[in-house]
């Protein structure tokens, strides 16, 4: 059976049903995505340390329990399905360490109680660190192409032009160390920015289901990583944030 990547709640019902492929396919999503919900969680207070089991435990119960028949495909986005989820994992781990204490059993989840943690933690910061997970793996897969085409010298040389950070006169020096005029290095930079975006565009598709969804969310990560201090950072120390009109 294959999957269109795009149909991550097909993944869900896959696995519910017993399909190894697709149990395979939404762990690998799972894998992806986790950085971001341990991201959150240190957000949250965590420790780093702690942020990373609880995040590796999320997930592991997750595949198990058979959670995903919570999936909507009315409300597809994968993201929105990990934070009702993990808000109510967070509740169901603060309860479980009261009764500890108490010496009682678990108790019941209140509807109450979840709305409380998600208004203390603000869903902003599960977007941020969401968000900021999709430019990486975007990223990361855009130096792979790269790296494939035998560019990947020119891609370290162009990464720093993709955000604003970059010093005007490192126009020169990537022209003479790529060998092109300046004019060439800016016709480069437009086209990598064109892969850049169509690389975040692929990656967001993978958690939405349809087109529309895509663009919708494409909007959204703008927007939050349009708010002050937030960027994508790479080894260059350049801010990476992909413009919403390419000029």
């Amino acid at each position: 059976m294959a999957f269109p990547e795009t149909k991550w709640t097909m993944l869900a019902q896959a696995t519910l049903n017993g399909d190894a492929a697709g149990r395979a396919a939404l762990e690998e999503l799972c894998r992806r995505y986790w950085p971001a919900v341990r991201d959150f969680l240190v957000l949250r207070g965590y420790a780093p340390e702690e942020a990373e089991d609880a995040a590796q435990d999320f997930f592991s119960s997750l595949m198990q329990s058979g959670g995903w028949h919570h999936a909507d495909r009315a409300r597809g986005r994968f993201r929105n399905f990990l934070l009702g989820a993990l808000e109510r994992t967070l509740v169901q781990r603060r309860r479980r360490a009261t009764a500890q204490k108490r010496g009682g059993g678990a108790a019941a989840v209140s509807l109450e109680e979840i709305a409380e943690v998600a208004a203390e933690g603000d869903e902003r910061q599960f977007d941020t660190a969401w968000a900021e997970r999709v430019l990486e793996v975007a990223m990361d897969a855009l130096e792979r192409e790269c790296a494939e085409e035998g560019r990947g010298g020119e891609f370290g040389m162009l990464v720093p032009f993709l955000g604003t950070s970059a010093d005007a006169k490192s126009g020169g020096a990537a022209s003479a160390a790529l060998g092109v005029s300046e004019a060439a290095v800016k016709s480069k930079v437009f086209r990598l920015r064109q892969r850049f975006r169509d690389a975040i565009l692929a990656e967001i598709s993978r958690t939405v289901e349809t087109p529309h969804e895509a663009e919708e969310e494409m909007a959204w990560l703008f927007a939050v990583l349009s708010q002050p201090g937030v960027a994508l950072r790479r080894e260059t120390g350049a801010e990476i944030l992909p413009e919403k009109e390419q000029p």
